[in-house]
């Protein structure tokens, strides 16, 4: 209450929650002129900044605070609209926020974040990105799968193919020329008649018996038509292979379906297939003179075979699957048969090696077994079939000692 001069007391309502918004509404506008104050006196920045408005709770918030858009960036200016006052007196009102931040700020905090999230990433990554793909999956439109297949497999440097040739004459394609034009190969030496194992593709003019051949039918390699070349330069690329495979039936390239060339080409594109190398897993004992194990050693090495250095008499547990050897090799020798026998190691022609690779099924080995062998293997197995009577160890014996192939 005030006293006026004619001592008349003069009553002051007390205020109302609208002079309480205009009040806290003054304060805030008196704020926003000190920081238009500081804006004023602060040096200009080679990049332009902005003053932004932060958002108050509920419908109270304010609308606009932008830039001029016809500033220059020297000027920071800015135009304030005030906000339109709607008080609610059932909740009390919050104060406005005004945020002042400049361009290089926001760049670095940006940068902050994002480094934030590779660490999150690389945290709950595992799971989370597995679940996110499982999710995706089902957005993705199937019939581009394909289409996004194909992009990415367009983005992977090309496989560089390693030709080998053999039976190759003046008028057969010149793999050296296409090579030269369509790029991303390589001609292995066509003077040398030994297998690379280097070898990607082998090129030839007709299904042989070869070492080249038979090392790349061990390997899994490509044996393919000289057409194959023909037809990679007409295009300017390397074609797809299968069209001309030696060994696929559909290509017609071998007719007599009979014949060892079909079971041979047929054998190469069996392994390809199967992958892994035809001789995985065997391991072999050469016993023959260092100077005759080479064509043998690499045929065996390029189906993934192992050569074993053991020496006679081979008694004893030598680790061995196989034993190649030939019948003049054995004259005179020493070598502990029985302990061959009992370890289940057939003692077998080199020719098994060749019936194996074309084979459909492993080959009977009592067809490739040495004569002077032939008693002691007969006695061990006459001896497991009496100890495998019993059906519950019959079928882990017989492949113990006669599974080896």
């Amino acid at each position: 209450m005030e006293e006026d001069g004619d001592d008349t007391m003069v009553t002051t309502p007390p205020p109302t929650e609208t002079m309480k918004v205009t009040e806290e509404v003054e304060a805030n506008m008196e704020e926003i002129s000190n920081l238009l104050g500081n804006v004023n006196t602060t040096p200009a920045s080679t990049s332009k900044s902005s003053l932004r408005a932060g958002k108050l709770s509920g419908a109270d918030t304010f609308k606009d605070v932008t830039p001029m858009s016809d500033k220059s960036d020297e000027e920071d200016d800015v135009v304030v609209k005030l906000p339109e006052i709607k008080p609610d007196p059932r909740r009390p009102q919050q104060e406005s926020q005004v945020i002042w931040r400049d361009s290089e700020e926001e760049r670095a905090l940006g940068l902050i974040n994002d480094q934030l999230q590779v660490v999150e990433t690389q945290v709950f990554g595992a799971g989370v990105t597995e679940n996110m793909a499982m999710e995706s999956m089902g957005s993705i439109n199937v019939e581009n799968l394909t289409a996004i297949i194909d992009v990415d497999t367009g983005n992977r440097p090309p496989v560089k193919r390693m030709f080998l040739v053999s039976g190759w004459g003046r008028e057969d394609p010149d793999v050296a020329a296409a090579i030269e034009k369509i790029g991303s190969g390589e001609l292995l030496d066509p003077g040398v008649s030994k297998f690379d194992d280097t070898v990607t593709h082998m090129m030839t003019t007709k299904v042989s018996r070869s070492e080249k051949m038979l090392g790349s039918v061990a390997a899994g390699k490509w044996v393919l038509h000289p057409a194959y070349i023909t037809g990679s330069v007409d295009a300017g690329r390397w074609l797809d292979e299968e069209e001309y495979e030696w060994g696929r039936e559909a290509n017609s390239l071998i007719t007599d379906k009979e014949g060892m060339d079909w079971k041979l080409a047929s054998a190469a594109r069996k392994w390809r297939i199967e992958a892994g190398g035809a001789f995985d897993g065997m391991k072999f004992i050469l016993h023959m003179p260092e100077q005759k194990q080479g064509s043998f050693s690499r045929l065996i090495k390029a189906g993934k075979g192992e050569i074993l250095s053991a020496k006679a008499p081979y008694s004893g547990n030598t680790g061995a699957t196989h034993l190649l050897t030939e019948t003049k090799y054995m004259v005179g020798a020493q070598v502990d048969y029985v302990s061959l026998a009992k370890q289940g190691i057939p003692v077998l022609k080199p020719i098994y090696l060749n019936d194996f690779l074309i084979s459909d099924q492993p080959p009977d080995l009592e067809r490739f077994l040495l004569d002077v062998y032939k008693p002691h293997w007969e006695s061990i197995k006459k001896r497991n079939r009496i100890c495998t009577d019993t059906p519950t160890s019959a079928s882990k014996k017989t492949k113990s000692v006669f599974g080896h192939v």
